[in-house]
């Protein structure tokens, strides 16, 4: 994860922090909970719309926030705020992905997808299938198939 999208993270979370209440739960405890439309509570940070849904998917899979309740048209977004986490997870992606340095930084997009295909075939491999290996298993299998029909004629 990049320092400016852990920032990102940070800096909503503390948005809905400051406009948080505390809640007593049906359990008996109290929770810090966020009550009302996060849109613009993320747009006043000026954020890009596009690290909208990465960043509350990273805060809920740090433990972060818990959705409680899904807003919608005269429905409140309900959000417990659990605190943010002293370390951040280095192999968590921007958009959730686990980061592996085996995987080309292009994977999803089409130019990805043609260059990992190339690859395989320069590897002798197509969809992960040896190609000279499958070749010469079938050429054994032919020959033995052979084998057997001659013997039986």
């Amino acid at each position: 994860m990049t320092s400016t999208f852990i920032t990102h993270c940070t800096s909503v979370y503390n948005a809905l922090d400051e406009r948080a209440i505390i809640k007593p739960m049906s359990d008996g405890t109290e929770e810090r909970v966020f009550q009302g439309a996060v849109s613009p509570v993320y747009k006043s940070l000026g954020f890009s719309q596009t690290y909208y849904g990465p960043i509350f998917q990273t805060l809920e899979d740090v433990g972060s926030i818990l959705k409680l309740q899904r807003g919608g048209r005269g429905l409140d977004t309900v959000i417990a705020l659990r605190g943010l986490p002293d370390v951040w997870p280095e192999d968590l992606g921007w958009k959730g992905q686990v980061l592996t340095h085996a995987q080309p930084l292009t994977e999803d997009s089409r130019y990805g997808k043609i260059l990992r295909e190339v690859q395989e075939i320069q590897q002798g491999t197509i969809s992960g299938i040896n190609v000279l290996t499958a070749l010469v298993e079938l050429e054994q299998r032919v020959l033995a198939l052979e084998k057997v029909q001659r013997k039986g004629a």
